[in-house]
């Protein structure tokens, strides 16, 4: 079993949280408390799924991908909601974009993995 802080995934949402958490700073008030705040449970999220995955190699473990997958989803509404309340400048929004789609992809190859070495 890898350690899940070597992982890619993990490594590439680390990196987006971290991305996401200095840009919050510059946001306004009420969306930094809101929406912003709501990015950060997500993203905590699914590092956490990352983690439980890698841990439980049975059903459990294949739950908490598509959890992640479906947190996936849900934020990129929420970026794309802040981008167009112009809390998010397009820059930042395209590179945003951009990890959670790869972190997106890398946790379909992760399901499907899972789901493969299940038969």
């Amino acid at each position: 079993m890898a350690v899940y802080t070597n992982l890619p995934v993990y490594e590439e949402c680390y990196q987006l949280f971290l991305h996401f958490t200095q840009l919050s700073m510059k946001m306004q008030r009420d969306y930094r408390y809101s929406l912003g705040e709501d990015v950060k449970k997500l993203l905590m999220a699914v590092i956490l799924d990352i983690y439980k995955a890698n841990y439980k190699k049975d059903a459990a473990g294949l739950e908490s991908v598509t959890d992640a997958k479906d947190r996936m989803v849900e934020l990129q509404v929420i970026l794309r909601l802040l981008n167009e309340v112009k809390q998010i400048p397009d820059r930042h929004y395209m590179m945003l974009t951009e990890r959670t789609v790869s972190i997106s992809k890398q946790l379909v190859g992760w399901e499907k993995a899972m789901i493969k070495s299940k038969r």
